[in-house]
């Protein structure tokens, strides 16, 4: 009896002694991150899965619980950007996002809690036996069937790796993924969707996934919703199907690989990136704050630079160009990349690093961020295909995104310009 008691009392010890030194480490790490906000603001990186294609995890899901970037929130504000956040992630285009996000704000108005008379349940309303695969698969996670992650992946599953989104009511095979359908592929019947991208593409979805009853009316409004998404997330009218879809129509994992608008992303190569570069410039759709980016663009390198003598990295030129080409921005204006900046010892003179400075011709301040959000969002939704480690810019918004997407730490924040650091890889 002694000897036990000698041994809850050791390991009781043990245990505080630990917990101190844990609440102690954590200090120091928040310490730290509020001392070094270069490193540490709003990082953002692929935890979890790889791979990709059409059956790959978006790096919003955890593949342990099943959480596809949380369980919800009461305000469907929140909601709504958690589910567009995800289906970015996937590889959709905007017009195939909002395609997708028109029918489940006319389906449950994006409360994964929505249950109706019939007992269909969920953001898009499952019925009958999906209603019962739904909850299955949440239980094999460990969580509730009402869980957003759970039922994002789950849609996700369904129109990748099942029959659901492969015939519609009439009997008629899409005859491609429907992935490929959403983002602007043609099929077996596509001429009959004529209206808008975003128009299009919630017709698409409606009629080979959810399949609701048409001599009800229960299809109206799809297109009409997906419209008013897509002009809210982008800021712009929808457009033709088609004019921003990815080449290969495919869904994106964690690897990269595929831009979900203005085309594919392309491999870190200097002269290719380059010449993208400076055909941005000449068009205007970038700037330069200073001619000596100019410079280091020249200097490009696919190795290592040496440290504060100018330079940048393909990857870095990269990222900047895909992000003035598929943001939705007009332009964008670079401050700097290594040239002229601080020789710190953190990633712009290593040519690893770039600060935008405008969007559209205004100033990312926090008192006017519209366009630069545009630019902010791009870059969290895309950080794995182009390489980005960490982005900093407007702490509050920054939250935000936090808030809806996992992943995303907000410490500090920059109130005059966005911060993009990408991987030395």
């Amino acid at each position: 009896m002694l000897n036990r008691r000698r041994i809850v009392t050791f390991v009781s010890s043990l245990c505080l002694v630990l917990g101190q030194q844990a609440a102690t480490v954590a200090a120091l790490d928040a310490f730290f991150c509020e001392s070094n906000p270069i490193l540490y603001s709003c990082v953002s990186a692929c935890s979890t899965g790889s791979g990709s294609g059409a059956s790959a995890l978006p790096s919003s899901i955890n593949v342990t619980t099943g959480d596809g970037g949380g369980c919800g929130s009461s305000d469907p504000n929140a909601n709504k950007q958690q589910i567009w956040s995800f289906l970015k992630g996937k590889g959709l285009t905007d017009e195939a996002a909002a395609g997708i996000m028109g029918n489940m704000e006319q389906e449950s108005s994006f409360d994964p809690k929505a249950t109706n008379s019939i007992g269909c349940r969920g953001i898009v309303q499952w019925c009958y036996g999906r209603n019962d695969l739904l909850s299955s698969y949440a239980s094999e996670r460990g969580k509730s069937w009402d869980c957003l992650g759970v039922q994002l992946e789950y849609m996700w599953h369904e129109m990748t790796e099942t029959g659901e989104g492969s015939v519609n009511s009439s009997g008629q095979q899409l005859g491609i993924p429907l992935v490929d359908a959403l983002n602007g592929k043609a099929f077996n019947g596509s001429s009959k969707y004529t209206n808008s991208g975003a128009y299009n593409a919630g017709q698409i979805f409606h009629d080979y996934f959810e399949r609701a009853n048409v001599a009800l009316g229960e299809d109206k409004g799809r297109g009409e919703r997906a419209d008013k998404l897509y002009q809210e997330f982008t800021g712009k009218a929808s457009t033709p199907l088609g004019n921003s879809a990815a080449p290969s129509g495919g869904s994106q994992g964690c690897s990269g690989g595929t831009s979900t608008s203005g085309g594919p992303i392309p491999s870190a190569n200097c002269k290719a990136v380059q010449d993208t570069f400076n055909q941005l410039v000449d068009s205007g759709k970038i700037t330069l704050e200073i001619p000596e980016i100019k410079d280091d663009v020249n200097k490009c390198s696919e190795q290592k630079l040496e440290r504060c003598t100018g330079g940048a990295r393909a990857q870095t030129i990269r990222g900047l160009d895909a992000i003035a080409q598929n943001s939705g921005v007009d332009s964008i204006r670079l401050w700097n990349i290594n040239e002229k900046h601080g020789c710190d010892q953190f990633d712009h003179p290593a040519g690893l690093a770039s600060d935008i400075k405008q969007a559209n011709g205004v100033e990312c301040t926090n008192s006017n961020p519209e366009a630069c959000k545009k630019v902010f969002d791009y870059a969290i939704a895309h950080k794995e295909e182009l390489g980005i480690d960490y982005i900093i810019w407007n702490g509050s918004y920054c939250q935000q995104m936090a808030a809806s997407t996992p992943d995303i730490s907000c410490n500090s924040d920059h109130n005059d310009h966005i911060h993009i650091s990408f991987k030395d890889s």
